[in-house]
């Protein structure tokens, strides 16, 4: 689980962060993360962009949004491997 530390608040995410939350997020996943922390979208993407400070109010947006972001990179890893086999056996077998 994505534990914020008390030095966390009150600044932006780490660059590594929002690049991570970039990444591996769309839109309607910010959408779904924002219904479900009860919070307005563009609050979940002016954090995650770094435009807006880390706050306890917004954390648990953030969380889940950093959740969800492991979600979709695990999928998109599994894809690739599925991918890289049936394309690496058309190149090997024609």
């Amino acid at each position: 689980m994505c534990v914020f530390k008390e030095e966390n608040f009150g600044k932006p995410l780490p660059p590594s962060m929002i690049e991570f939350i970039s990444r591996y997020t769309t839109k309607k996943d910010r959408e779904d993360i924002a219904r479900k922390a009860n919070c307005s979208e563009s609050l979940v993407k002016q954090v995650a962009n770094g435009s807006l400070n880390l706050s306890r109010t917004n954390a648990e947006a953030i969380r889940l949004l950093m959740q969800r972001c492991v979600e979709n990179c695990g999928n998109m890893i599994v894809r690739a491997k599925i991918d890289h086999s049936k394309f690496k056996k058309i190149l090997d077998h024609g």
